[in-house]
This record gives structure tokens, sequence and C-alpha cells, in this order.
């Protein structure tokens, strides 16, 4: 495939990425399902194997080392957390166990973007493992501005993660580990600096929303 049009395909999927953060309402939905749809037909149209995507069941058993490399991890952020007196509840209405098992859906998704179409693509482009490793972790954390946890967090996550895949080509423990990371630092993270997990412009957003949600419950409208 065209060099030129594998960086088209980069670019253009970033760059509805960040369209799809920095964007709220039918805009960001839209942008969303673009970004899907696009990476999905360009991981497609470049014609690897199943294998080579990680999405097969070749090496998910090496890969499984990701869960207790993140384990160790979590109970480590869980532990800052209690100490610093920040740990508290997942925050949302849904029930905690679907809470968590469809941000394992979500976590195993960012696998897929980030290994098997961003880091695969640069690879290639690059003719490096090594620059692509880097790159990719960094367009990782780029996608998490303005969060001032989640950026630093998804660098060193990034440049894991894309390591585990370099050995053990799986995304399913990878997107495991990412949903067990993310998890953690969701309840032992401040809640004033994490905001609920937000980036982009819904990490400033959010802010608003929730004061205007504490003050509608303090103040109840009277109807009827």
């Amino acid at each position: 495939m065209a060099r030129r049009w594998l960086w088209l395909q980069l670019a253009t999927g970033y760059g509805i990425l960040e369209l799809a953060l920095w964007t709220s309402g039918r805009n960001q939905v839209l942008a969303s399902w673009s970004v899907a749809v696009w990476i999905m037909l360009s991981v497609a149209m470049q014609g690897r194997s199943a294998t080579d995507l990680g999405i097969a069941r070749a090496a998910f058993r090496r890969g499984l080392i990701a869960l207790p490399l993140a384990a160790l991890a979590s109970f480590a952020l869980i532990l800052l957390g209690w100490m610093a007196g920040t740990l508290g509840p997942l925050h949302g209405e849904s029930p905690v166990w679907l809470h968590a098992l469809s941000y394992t859906v979500w976590a195993v998704f960012q696998q897929f973007m980030l290994q098997s179409f961003f880091y695969l693509t640069l690879e290639k482009l690059l003719e490096s493992s090594n620059k692509a490793t880097w790159i990719t972790a960094g367009l990782f954390a780029a996608a998490h501005i303005p969060n001032p946890v989640l950026v630093p967090a998804t660098f060193l996550a990034g440049l894991a993660f894309v390591r585990l895949f370099q050995r053990a080509r799986n995304i399913y423990p990878l997107g495991m580990a990412h949903a067990l990371l993310g998890l953690s630092i969701a309840i032992s993270a401040p809640h004033g600096w994490i905001r609920n997990m937000r980036v982009g412009a819904s990490y400033f957003h959010y802010h608003a929303r929730a004061q205007s949600a504490s003050a509608a419950a303090r103040y109840p409208t009277d109807v009827g």
C-alpha cells in the first residue's frame, strides 16, 4: 500500500478522533462513529491477518502476563489513594458490574485502535519498532489532554502496552489490563483532578455540569 495513503489514513483517523474529543452533542456522536468506521476500514484495507492484528487466539496466553503487572500497578494506585484519602466509589448511575464491563469493552477497542491501527501502521511507515512505540504512546497521551492525571498515566501505560504487544500479539489481555488500570485510577485519583475520567472538551464541561446538578439537588424546582 502506498506510503502516502498510509499517512493519510493515520492523519485522518487521528484528526477525526480529536474532533470527537473536542466537540459535543450530535457532532461528537457523528465524529465518534466516523473514527470507529474509518479505523476499521483502514485496517481492513491494509490486509493484515487476524494474528498480525492481535485479534486471533494466537499469543493470548502469553499476553496474560499483562494482567498481573496491571494488578500490581492497580494495587499501588489504590494504596496511594487510600493513604491520600482520595479513594472513592466509581461515579455514575450504572451498577458497578455494568460500569466495569462496559469500560472493559471500550478498553479493548482502544487497544485495537492503539495497536492494530496506529502502532502497526507507524511501524511499517517508520521501519522502526522503537520509533513507532514512542510516537504511539505520545499519540495515546495527547488524546487524553487536558486531564492532568490521564496524560502522563496514558503515556507510560502506552509504552508498556506497545512493548507487551510486541512480545505477545494479542489485544484482549491488554484491553483487560487497560480496564483494570483505568478503573483503579477512577477510584483512587482526586476527583477534582480527574473529573470522572473526562478528556477533551468534556473535561471542562464536566465541572459546570457537576455544579449545576449539585445546585439542582439543593434547590429542586417546584412543578405543579
